[in-house]
C-alpha cells in the first residue's frame, strides 16, 4: 500500500493515524501473586481459554471456547523469581507463547515447549471494575502487548492486543490439576508412550511405558480420597486394582475396586518445576517423598515407572489427558470368570439372547463399541443390532 501526503481532516482521516510501537517495550513485572491452577474466562464472555482441539503439537494455536472438562482449558500460572509469570498448559506440558519476532497487534498466540524466553513470559497486572469485580491483564514481556482475542465467539484466536482495546482482560477462577475421570497418563518430554500395566495383566503387575494403542492398560481413573483436593487414588482400567507403593522403588498394580485406601496407594498431586508430579503419600509419612518417575528419564518401549526421591525433574512430569475407558473399536467381551459374550446361535433376529460361553472366535462373539451422545453403544458386527436391556428384567437381548 502506497503511502500519500494530504490535507488533515480529509474524508481519509482515519487512515492518518499511526501507532507508533518500541522495538524494545519497557515491560515491568506486576506485584500480584496469583501462582496457581486456573480457568481463564474472557471479560464479558463465557469463554475460556483453551489450546485448540487440545493438541499436543508446537504451534498449535491458542483460542477461547465455551467451558468443558478438558485439561488443555487448566492454566497453571507460575511465578519466575523475578516477578513474571509462565502460563503452562496443564493438560500438554506446554506454553502460551507469542510471536516474538512481531510487535504488532494481533500477532499470533500459540503453544510450545518452554524454554525460558522472554516471549514465553508475561506481567500479571489486576484491573478493578466499577462493579467491584477483578480482571487480570497478562502483558507479554518480550512484544509488550496484551493476551486477548480477536473476538467473542466460539473459536476466536488468542492474539497480542495493545492498551486501550477490548478483550484483553481475564477474569480467572481457580479449579484442581485434575478432576475424577478417566485418563490415559504419559511423560510430558513425549507423546510417542504412555504409562501402561505390564503385559496388560490383571494381577499384582509393574508399569511401563509403551506405545498408545488405546487398551485398558492403559486406562487410569483418578479417584478422590476425600481428604484433600490434591490427594488422589489411581485405579487402573486392566484390573480396577491401584497403582500402588510396594516399597523401595517399586510400583506395581494390585487389589481390585474394593481394596482398602491406604497411604501407599494414595497420590499427592502437585504442581513443581513446570509439571505435575505425584508424590506418594505413604512415603511422605515414613519421611522421604518419593514421585513417580520415568527410569532417570527414559522414554523408550518397555522403560519401567519406578519412585524416586521427590525432585521436581523432567523423568517425574506427567501430562493427563481425558479419554474413554474403552475406545471405539471391535472386541470380544469377557467376564471375570473367563466367559465370552456372545449372541445365543449367531442369530440375526431381534430378541435374540445374549449368553455367556467359551471363547471360539465366532461371529457371534465379536463386537463393536461406538460412542454416541456421550454414550457407548455395543453392537454385534455380524447382526448389525444393539445390545439392550429386556423390559425389566436381568435377561439381555440383541
Amino acid at each position: 500500500t502506497k503511502l500519500a501526503l494530504k490535507d488533515v481532516g480529509t474524508k481519509s482521516a482515519k487512515n492518518q493515524r499511526f501507532s507508533v510501537l518500541r522495538r524494545t517495550p519497557q515491560v515491568e513485572a506486576g506485584d500480584v501473586d496469583v501462582t496457581g491452577t486456573y480457568l481463564m474466562t474472557l471479560d464479558g464472555t463465557s469463554m475460556v481459554a483453551e489450546i485448540a482441539d487440545g493438541s499436543k503439537a508446537n504451534g498449535a494455536n491458542a483460542r477461547i471456547a465455551a467451558s468443558s472438562d478438558a485439561t488443555s482449558q487448566r492454566i497453571h500460572l507460575e511465578r519466575l523469581e523475578d516477578g513474571f509469570y509462565v502460563a503452562w498448559i496443564v493438560g500438554t506440558g506446554k506454553v502460551l507463547t507469542i510471536n516474538g519476532a512481531s510487535l504488532l497487534p494481533g500477532s499470533n498466540v500459540y503453544q510450545a515447549g518452554y524454554k525460558g524466553y522472554a516471549h514465553q513470559q508475561w506481567a500479571v497486572t489486576q484491573q478493578l471494575a466499577d462493579d467491584g469485580s477483578i480482571t487480570y491483564l497478562l502483558q507479554n514481556r518480550r512484544t509488550g502487548l496484551y493476551l486477548g482475542s480477536t473476538g467473542i465467539s466460539d473459536g476466536s484466536n488468542l492474539s497480542g492486543r495493545i492498551a486501550g482495546e477490548s478483550h484483553r482482560s481475564f477474569g480467572i477462577t481457580p479449579v484442581d490439576l485434575m478432576d475424577q475421570s478417566v485418563y490415559l497418563f504419559r511423560p510430558t518430554a513425549t507423546t510417542a508412550v504412555a504409562v501402561q500395566v505390564r503385559s496388560h495383566s490383571t494381577g499384582t503387575a509393574g508399569l511401563v511405558l509403551w506405545v498408545n494403542n488405546g487398551c485398558l492398560s492403559q486406562r487410569f481413573e483418578l479417584v478422590p480420597t476425600g481428604t484433600g483436593s490434591d490427594l488422589w487414588r489411581i485405579r487402573t482400567g486392566s484390573s480396577g486394582g491401584w497403582v500402588t507403593w510396594s516399597g523401595g522403588s517399586k510400583v506395581v498394580q494390585t487389589g481390585n475396586g474394593k481394596s482398602a485406601l491406604t497411604e501407599a496407594n494414595t497420590w499427592r498431586a502437585v504442581w513443581v518445576n513446570g509439571g505435575i508430579s505425584l508424590v506418594n503419600v505413604g512415603s511422605e509419612l515414613e519421611g522421604t517423598p518419593l514421585a513417580l518417575d520415568t527410569s532417570y528419564g527414559k522414554s523408550a518401549k518397555g522403560t519401567k515407572i519406578v519412585v524416586r526421591k521427590s525432585n521436581g525433574c523432567a523423568s517425574q512430569h506427567f501430562v493427563f489427558e481425558l479419554t474413554q475407558l474403552v475406545s471405539e473399536g471391535y472386541y470380544f467381551v469377557q467376564s471375570a470368570g473367563g466367559k465370552y459374550l456372545q449372541v445365543e446361535g449367531t442369530s440375526a433376529k431381534k430378541g435374540a439372547n445374549i449368553q455367556m460361553a467359551s471363547l471360539t472366535g465366532g461371529m457371534g462373539q465379536f463386537f463393536k463399541v461406538e460412542f454416541k451422545d456421550g454414550y457407548s453403544r455395543i453392537s454385534n458386527i455380524y447382526s448389525e443390532k444393539f445390545l439392550q436391556a429386556a423390559g425389566k428384567t436381568a435377561k439381555s437381548i440383541l
